[in-house]
This record gives structure tokens, C-alpha cells and sequence, in this order.
């Protein structure tokens, strides 16, 4: 019987959780709005932002500080992270904002990226707590057999 309860606990580790992160990007003032909808991509206000992130285990938040047409605005964007950068950043991180706005001539003077240990931008999916409940119940079983 321990073995199976040890074979329960070993195949409760192996699957791993997603994690659902606000993909979208927002800024202040309409004259910065402006420049990001050319983008095509979805605004924080949106109904579909919210992105199962199956490739990655944090969610982030940049903000920056972005200078267009003499006028300092905020942009924040949001997506999802790899901490282990096996996989690229799903959306627009510091990096991203700074070379994608030079082309609408826009100018990126500060920029931070936030994860969520940070910042509490993530939302597991009830995977994770099914997965815990199990887990805890694999132990138990494992104390009283």
C-alpha cells in the first residue's frame, strides 16, 4: 500500500499548474493611448485579457515612463514570465516597450518589470488547489498505512 500512495504522491509533483495572467497594455492620456492601439494589443479594461499561461510560471507588470510628442505618460503592461527564461515573456516587458515604442517615436526614460511575488498580479487556476488537496492527502495516507 505504500508504494501506491508513494507512486500517488510522485504523479501529483509531475503535473504541473498553469497560471492565468492579465496579458494587456494601458496608458495614461489619450495621445499615448493613441500610439498603443496601433499595436493591436489588448487594453487592461478589456473583457479578454486575461491569458492562460501554460509555458510560464510568474505573471509581470512593467511600467514606464514614456515621453511623446514633449508629453510624459505611463504605460503599464502586463503578460506572463518564465523565471527559468527557457521561454520568452508573453507580452510586453521593459525591453519590449523600449524598442517597440522607438518606432512610433517614442522615447522609454524609466521602466521597471514586477513579478508577481511582488506585486500579486496572478491568479492560479483550481488545478493548483486541486492538486495541493491531493497532495496533502497523499501524505496523510502515507502516515496511516
Amino acid at each position: 500500500m505504500r508504494v501506491v500512495a508513494i507512486l500517488a504522491v510522485v504523479c501529483l509533483l509531475g503535473v504541473s499548474s498553469e497560471i492565468t495572467c492579465n496579458k494587456c497594455i494601458e496608458a495614461t492620456g489619450s495621445g499615448m493611448q493613441s500610439v498603443i492601439n496601433t499595436y493591436g494589443l489588448v487594453a487592461c479594461d478589456a473583457q479578454n485579457r486575461e491569458e492562460t499561461c501554460s509555458l510560464h510560471d510568474e505573471c509581470f507588470s512593467s511600467e514606464a515612463s514614456v515621453t511623446y510628442d514633449s508629453t510624459i505618460y505611463t504605460v503599464t503592461s502586463r503578460g506572463c514570465y518564465d523565471s527559468s527564461k527557457k521561454n520568452t515573456a508573453n507580452g510586453w516587458m521593459c525591453s519590449n516597450l523600449k524598442t517597440s515604442l522607438a518606432v512610433s517615436n517614442a522615447e522609454v526614460t524609466e521602466c521597471t518589470d514586477k513579478f508577481c511575488e511582488e506585486d500579486g498580479c496572478d491568479t492560479y487556476s483550481s488545478s493548483t488547489s486541486l492538486i495541493a488537496s491531493s497532495l496533502l492527502l497523499a501524505i496523510a495516507g502515507l502516515f496511516y498505512l
